[in-house]
């Protein structure tokens, strides 16, 4: 998976840190994913 080799993300860390920092980077992801699928519906809304 791409997300262990993410930067911020270095395995001399304990790994509930990891994990953490794996948690809040998915949140990220999660959030602009939000974001994006409610920009599609306000471009869906638009065209109807």
């Amino acid at each position: 998976m791409i997300i262990f080799e993410h930067p911020s993300i270095s395995s001399e860390k304990p790994a509930s840190e990891q994990l953490r920092q794996m948690r809040s980077y998915i949140d990220d992801l999660v959030d602009s994913l939000n974001m994006l699928a409610q920009e599609v519906e306000q471009l869906k809304k638009g065209d109807k």
